[in-house]
């Protein structure tokens, strides 16, 4: 299983895909010594952490003999001193001089040859930007946000696209859902918000709200056209679910807003929970009260 660093490395050489500025190439790469710094306080616990995330930026960039790309440098440093092209990124993936020196003098010394090492080869083109080569710091993030989507990067173990994708479906729903809260549903016919086929009224967050609406009406015209007690209905959620569809659950906590009207409803016309509960075996509320032509729309309720 990769460790912390290894996937960070990984996050890392996603952000850097498709970038050959090399400012902002630094950016990404000593953003992610600062946070290994930050992890650790002792300089000899700094150095594995940071070769794990150098290996994953070498793995997805492997140096070349020859420069191929406009994000490469020329280096002669390490092990062999064997000349080549590597990643501007693997430039920056190093300690500071002071936590160099804490290692010792080799590492001080492998340090210092690094630097002297480094011939910078002249860049001329930058690649077109699209969202499967973005690189994180196109997105000009404050340093708070650029480290919580890096973070998220790691965690979710998705590519800089696929997240950015994620990310503004979410959005979007929450953008929509709130816009269509706002939405006036009164002037919507009856018929339309029954119809489960309309997938335009399908989720809307106020359907079962207005729909329980139109049902006490309906059902309170009824009852007071009605002669006998057997032929009325106990306004409750139950009935309202009979008109409606409306899951009982959602409409009982709409009606407690109206429970003082309910309650005087029902108490004017002497009806209980108990009222139907014989005679409703062969009744079905939708058959008696036709919702849709007795309530046609929301408008004056």
């Amino acid at each position: 299983m990769a460790t912390k660093w290894e996937l960070r490395g990984k996050a890392l050489a996603e952000a850097l895909n498709g970038i050959t500025d090399d400012k902002a190439i630094e950016g990404l790469a000593k953003g992610v010594v600062a946070e290994i710094i930050a992890t650790y306080t002792a300089p000899t616990s700094r150095k594995t952490p940071l070769a794990a995330v150098r290996k994953a930026v070498e793995i997805a960039f492997p140096s070349t003999k020859k420069q191929t790309s406009d994000y490469q440098y020329f280096s002669k440093s390490g092990k062999g001193n064997v000349p080549r092209y590597e990643h501007q990124a693997l430039r920056y993936l190093t300690l500071p001089k002071e936590d160099w020196d804490a290692l010792g003098d080799t590492a001080r010394e492998e340090y210092l040859e690094m630097k002297e090492s480094v011939q910078m080869e002249p860049t001329n083109q930058l690649n077109k930007s699209t969202l499967s080569n973005m690189h994180i710091s196109q997105l000009e993030f404050d340093d708070e946000t650029r480290l919580l989507v890096t973070d998220a990067l790691v965690n979710s173990q998705k590519t800089l696209a696929e997240f950015v994708t994620q990310a503004c479906k979410v959005y979007a729903k929450t953008v929509n859902g709130r816009a269509k809260a706002d939405t006036d549903l009164s002037t919507v016919p009856t018929s339309e918000l029954l119809d489960t086929e309309i997938n335009q009224y399908k989720t809307h967050p106020k359907k079962i709200e207005e729909l329980t609406r139109r049902a006490i009406k309906a059902i309170t015209t009824h009852n007071d056209k009605s002669a006998e007690t057997d032929q009325k209905w106990f306004l409750s959620a139950t009935a309202i679910n009979g008109l409606t569809g409306s899951r009982v659950q959602s409409v009982n906590k709409i009606l407690e807003d109206y429970k003082s009207m309910v309650d005087a409803h029902n108490d004017k016309h002497g009806l209980t929970a108990y009222t139907n509960r014989g005679s409703a075996k062969n009744r079905q509320i939708h058959l008696e009260i036709p919702l849709a032509s007795l309530v046609p729309n929301g408008i004056d309720l």
